[in-house]
């Protein structure tokens, strides 16, 4: 719930990314970095970002991310080939079946 001044329960490093990979650049340690915001947000005394930082935060991913999201997209099947790699089937709103 986005209620003035609510916080996350879990802490900043448990963003979109950072467990996986926290050199990403798309990482809520970066995007404070980017707007100016690291200093504030460490010295508040709190690990647990506020709510709305947080959903800025993936307001701001996304857009980094556009040419990759793919969205009213319906995820028909998820399958490995033979090397390991993810196969996802997809259809877009159109009816059009993609397979990435």
């Amino acid at each position: 719930m986005m209620l003035p001044e609510s916080r996350l329960d879990t802490h900043f490093v448990k963003d979109l990314i950072s467990l996986i990979n926290p050199k990403s650049q798309f990482s809520f340690l970066n995007y404070l970095c980017v707007h100016s915001k690291v200093e504030d947000f460490l010295n508040c005394g709190n690990t647990s970002p506020f709510r709305t930082d947080f959903d800025r935060y993936v307001q701001w991913v996304a857009v980094g991310l556009h040419d990759r999201i793919r969205t009213s997209t319906e995820v028909i099947s998820i399958d490995l080939d033979s090397t390991g790699l993810y196969l996802i089937k997809a259809v877009n709103p159109d009816g059009e079946e993609t397979v990435y």
